[in-house]
């Protein structure tokens, strides 16, 4: 067991770093291989990080919630993606998966298409499916 859990965190490690580009969040700007393609703030405490484009648009929204991460992509449709397969991701590491899996382009570009089919698979749909009961 301890091998099997051993080879995963292995993989792991390694295909996070073989990908073709890097990202970078440095001095409140997103950096793919070391070029400004998005600018970026943090607030909560960290648990909330916005996405802008040069222009000062924002395009993503990044919410660390207690049992899930919730994704507000700005676009057209206004895409919502709440999942818990990335709650230990960093939100470097989650931009890194968005560029590697082709949402965000070396522009910081959101491609459309790219993000439904990321949608697809991970949308858990988390708050619609959830009833919360406050005291």
């Amino acid at each position: 067991m301890k091998h099997l859990l051993f080879s995963i965190f292995f993989i792991i490690c390694i295909t996070s770093e073989i990908s073709a580009q890097k990202v970078n969040f440095k001095k409140g700007y997103v950096l793919l291989d070391n070029v400004q393609v998005l600018k970026y703030e943090k607030e909560q405490g960290g648990f909330e990080t916005n996405i802008f484009n040069l222009e000062g648009a924002l395009v993503l929204q990044i919410l660390d919630k207690k049992d899930f991460d919730r994704y507000f992509f700005n676009t057209e449709n206004k895409v919502i993606i709440e999942s818990t397969e990335f709650d230990f991701y960093t939100h470097r590491q989650i931009m890194q998966l968005f560029f590697d899996k082709k949402i965000f382009n070396s522009k910081g570009e959101i491609n459309s298409e790219k993000l439904d089919e990321f949608k697809l698979l991970y949308d858990e749909k988390i708050t619609e499916r959830t009833i919360r009961i406050d005291n």
